[in-house]
């Protein structure tokens, strides 16, 4: 995640780890390579790293608590941050914020923001508005 710390190591200073920080990613694994395009930033304030040279980035990886996976076509992408549409008891949908962990293909990791007891539209279609009343279809 963005602004999570990384180790860097490089061959030719074995005894002198760098420390950067995850300034961006992809957002998506690669399917067919399985990795993740990701931009770590560091202070090279005395020139020891230089163009062309390999290194061997470590990241500290935190489990959550509880990750819950929902399908892809669930979340919506907006400008605040990713966000799925619950519905109430009373049949009005909600704009739910979350915190987004793999990008598993078909499916996606939630790692912050659902209770699991929520009951989520699957497909939203455009121009839902928060507050609008549905008539929810289960899904077993």
């Amino acid at each position: 995640m963005t602004g999570q710390q990384a180790r860097i190591l490089v061959p030719e200073y074995p005894q002198r780890p760098f420390v950067g920080k995850i300034a961006s990613t992809a957002g998506a694994l690669d399917p067919a390579s399985r990795t993740l395009l990701t931009e770590v930033r560091l202070s090279n304030e005395d020139g020891a790293l230089m163009p062309g040279m390999y290194a061997q980035v470590k990241f500290s990886v935190v489990q959550a608590d509880t990750v819950w996976t929902v399908p892809a076509t669930a979340l919506i992408a907006r400008a605040a941050g990713p966000q799925v549409v619950t519905v109430n008891l009373d049949g009005t949908v909600h704009f739910l914020d979350v915190q987004l962990g793999r990008d598993l293909g078909q499916s996606i990791e939630i790692v912050s923001g659902l209770t699991g007891k929520e009951r989520l539209v699957v497909s939203p279609p455009d121009g839902l508005k928060d507050g609008t009343r549905v008539v929810a279809e289960e899904r077993k």
